[in-house]
């Protein structure tokens, strides 16, 4: 599943400016207030041997503007996707975008480059940070307060 394809679910659902993406943005959402938003997305947990499995999210690609060297988005948006199991043989159909199915960090763009993360953030970076996860329903409200 493709980020971008998330990100555009999102700005329509933060009431945003229009996709504009440029190749290399700092972000992917312009608010119409001038916030920014950076989105990130996973479906997958890391495991590491005798290790409880968690989620990680790859920012790499954005090393630099964590690093300071470059302009960074004011807000990034951490997504978990949690499909429902299948119980049965028969295939189920599964809404990739109802809100239910996912849950969401929201952290600030200067938090998490002061907390030095330039290749992985992972939950415990976010624990760390004091950032609790919500159902992304509420993800509004937490931009228009």
């Amino acid at each position: 599943m493709c980020s971008a394809s998330i990100a555009g679910r999102l700005g329509i659902h933060l009431n945003c400016l229009p996709p504009a993406r440029k190749v290399n943005a700092p972000f992917d959402l312009i608010m119409k207030s001038g916030v920014t938003i950076e989105v990130k997305a996973t479906t997958h947990k890391c495991v590491k041997k005798g290790r409880t499995p968690y989620y990680r999210w790859d920012v790499s690609s954005q090393s630099e503007m964590l690093k300071g060297n470059r302009p960074i988005a004011d807000y990034w948006v951490f997504l978990i996707a949690d499909f429902p199991r299948e119980t049965s043989r028969t295939p189920r159909v599964v809404q990739v975008f109802d809100t239910k199915n996912w849950k969401c960090y929201v952290v600030s763009g200067e938090q998490l480059r002061t907390a030095g993360c330039t290749k992985y953030v992972s939950e415990s970076t976010l624990r760390r940070l004091g950032v609790e996860a919500f159902p992304l329903g509420e993800l509004k409200k937490k931009f228009n307060h």
